[in-house]
């Protein structure tokens, strides 16, 4: 009779606990531990981002405020991470990728460059701090700043000009900005005063 061999425990899950206040991510984290999972406790987004890039999570568990990027921002980060990283698996000599938001576009920098694809050309649309600061490093390569204080700006110009009975026009067009680091660098273009 041969000899049986021993069986393996399933692995226990992983879940990641990004959440910034020490005490509720150590309890969420005893809590989790008790019921037979294995932890990583991340105190800022951008810590949960570098470690999922290299671990596999069975769950991620997102506070909605954290000190670097809100949950819901970093929610989208790791979407696009994952569409992107799909997505450079099938079509591996993929040149440029447009993403909806700019958190989408962060997300998908990071993961093109986990697979070490430093050259494909991401842009983003928003023209957020995050994606400022990561043109600026050289990472992100554009993002279409839609200058939401410009849209604010002219909605209550018009909604003046209504009020004094005058009219206003059906559609209005708002400038938007394409933000390089050759742009942001110049800093010659009058609209960047109107990102933030």
């Amino acid at each position: 009779m041969a000899a049986s061999s021993p069986s393996r425990p399933n692995p226990k899950p992983l879940i990641v606990v990004v959440e910034d206040e020490a005490d509720l991510a150590s309890l969420i984290a005893q809590f989790l531990e008790r019921a037979g999972m294995r932890v990583q406790v991340c105190n800022r987004a951008s810590h949960a981002i570098k470690f999922l890039q290299r671990n596999f999570a069975n769950l991620v568990l997102l506070d909605l405020v954290l000190p670097d990027q809100s949950g819901f921002e970093l929610y989208e980060d790791l979407k696009a991470a994952n569409i992107t990283n799909d997505t450079l698996q099938r079509t591996p000599d993929l040149v440029a990728i447009f993403c909806a938001n700019d958190d989408m576009a962060l997300g998908s920098v990071e993961a093109a460059r986990a697979a070490s694809k430093d050259k494909l050309i991401v842009i983003g649309v928003d023209g957020n701090i995050n994606a400022v600061k990561s043109i600026k490093a050289g990472r992100l390569n554009a993002s279409v700043a839609q200058l939401p204080y410009l849209v604010g700006m002219q909605a209550v110009e018009n909604v003046k000009k209504l009020l004094a009975g005058d009219k206003v026009q059906e559609t209005i067009n708002v400038p938007t900005l394409v933000l390089t680091k050759e742009v942001i660098e110049a800093n010659k273009d009058p609209m960047l005063q109107y990102v933030k």
